[in-house]
């Protein structure tokens, strides 16, 4: 096969254009581990990052926050808790209308036998209350926002460790931390809650999942404004799925991710986003991943037009676990993927999205930092993304806007690469990226558009990965597109 010799630069200009140049941050000391498990985006253009510190073979654990810039540098750090072990939640920390911010988590330094633990802080990081809640066994906090009365909602699991099945906890709280009403949730079976958004109705809605003779299923509450139940619904099959993380979506539904064994079964997981109208029907749903465990944490809206999820990802990356960001459309269709680590486990656990495009994740690496394990901080920027076809079926009169309309695309199945608005007199040279040719092809119909099979100038279809495809024509334009192929 034919090699071309100067693919790196193409590659380097390519991965400059279109994906930017993605600020990575550690935060940590030498002598503990740490993890983040949430972000959350803060006024002055900054976030704010909560999860867990603990010093080397000490199992006492305690809330670790860390204030930051828009380009990851510290402007604050705290710390939370007393003599024991202090867990965050799954989605810890909310900014409040005074401009503080108000975290969930676990204690066993105060209350009773592991309690709801809920702290306000303002916005240098002080505390200014602190409450703890619960029952006679363990009871964990997962989630807090605020509400929009000025008081809070919170979700975690009641009776953790008594002898009966666990249930959903859901807790309202006024804005200084007094309860006003709580609930729990539960059955035969065991009911988790991970996460809870406030509704339109000003009633609540809380994903987790629901233990089933064999495993477990997604499971989806809607409350209304006292906790009464109005309707519940579970997602699944006969295998494990958890959800993690619900958001509203801009037609009053909702999107749910978290993650799905796959189908045949062997404790491999898939990324696992569901799709529900504002009634909990099932709309659509979609598994991501690979070979290997793939696992899904946070999703978010971007914009209406679709939406990002994170997590982490044994099936592609650099080491054993790499943090994987999934872009999908409105349908649930890939639109591109993309990986961050080093040689070994790194994780993304929450992930936020601003107007102007940028994304923030964070979790937790054991690839950089200061050794062990520490926070992990990626902000980067959405690619510049076709979502229309805009060609007109003539030629254009330059490459200024060639296109392959998506960055993500299967084939095997009757599916198709399309170049679109390409020049008259066309040519596409299609690399892999390794830089050897897999096949040329041209505008057969000089109507501006090529199409590729995934196959290669043998006529064999190609195998996952990503390739670099150079388009010229006669006018001596180049222009180099990026496509990642997902064999089916």
């Amino acid at each position: 096969m034919k090699r071309i010799i100067l693919l790196i630069a193409g590659v380097i200009l390519f991965q400059w254009s279109v994906w930017g140049t993605p600020i990575t941050r550690t935060y940590g000391v030498a002598t503990n581990n740490e993890s983040g498990y949430t972000i959350k985006t803060t006024t002055d253009g900054g976030y704010i990052i909560c999860g867990s510190t603990e010093e080397y073979g000490d199992s006492e654990s305690e809330l670790y926050v860390i204030k930051i810039d828009n380009t990851g540098a510290t402007q604050w750090t705290r710390t939370y808790g007393g003599t024991n072990a202090e867990d965050a939640g799954i989605d810890a920390i909310y900014p409040t209308s005074d401009n503080g911010y108000i975290i969930c988590g676990t204690t066993h330094s105060f209350g009773k036998n592991g309690d709801v633990y809920i702290i306000k802080i303002d916005n240098t990081g002080a505390t200014q209350w602190t409450r703890t809640y619960g029952g006679t066994n363990e009871d964990t906090g997962q989630a807090v926002v605020e509400t929009s009365d000025g008081g809070y909602i919170v979700t975690g699991v009641y009776d953790n460790t008594g002898p009966n099945p666990p249930k959903v906890y859901l807790l309202k709280l006024n804005n200084t931390g007094m309860t006003q009403w709580t609930k729990t949730y539960g059955g035969i079976t065991g009911r988790n809650g991970y996460n809870v958004r406030e509704t339109d109705d000003s009633g609540f809605i809380v994903v987790g999942y629901i233990v089933n003779p064999t495993s477990s299923d997604v499971y989806l509450m809607k409350t209304d404004n006292t906790g009464a139940t109005q309707w519940t619904r579970t997602y699944g099959d006969t295998n494990t799925d958890v959800g993690f993380n619900v958001e509203k979506t801009s037609d009053n539904g909702y999107i749910l991710a978290g993650f799905s064994e796959q189908p045949s079964g062997g404790g491999i997981n898939d990324i696992y986003v569901i799709k529900v109208d504002n009634n909990g029907n099932k709309e659509w749903e979609k598994r991501y991943g690979g070979t290997d465990d793939d696992w899904g944490f946070s999703i978010k809206n971007v914009n209406t037009n679709g939406y990002l999820v994170c997590g982490r990802t044994r099936s592609y990356g650099a080491g054993e676990e790499d943090v994987y960001v999934v872009r999908i459309d409105n349908t649930g269709a890939t639109q591109w993927t993309r990986t961050y680590g080093g040689y070994t486990n790194d994780s993304g656990y929450s992930l936020v999205v601003r107007s102007d495009g940028t994304y923030a994740v964070v979790g937790e690496t054991y690839s950089f930092g200061s050794g062990g394990k520490d926070v992990y901080l990626i902000i980067d920027s959405l690619p510049e993304e076709s979502t229309t076809n805009t060609n007109t079926g003539e030629p254009a009169n330059s490459l200024d806007n060639a296109t392959t309309g998506a960055t993500v695309v299967n084939v095997g199945e009757g599916e198709e690469v399309e170049f679109l608005n390409l020049t008259a007199n066309a040519k596409v040279d299609i690399y892999t990226s390794a830089g050897e040719l897999v096949v040329s092809l041209n505008d057969d119909n000089n109507d501006g558009i090529i199409r590729w099979d995934g196959k290669n100038s043998d006529g064999e279809l190609i195998t996952n990965g990503v390739y670099l495809c150079k388009i010229t024509n006669t006018k001596g334009e180049s222009k180099i597109l990026k496509v990642v192929i997902v064999v089916k």
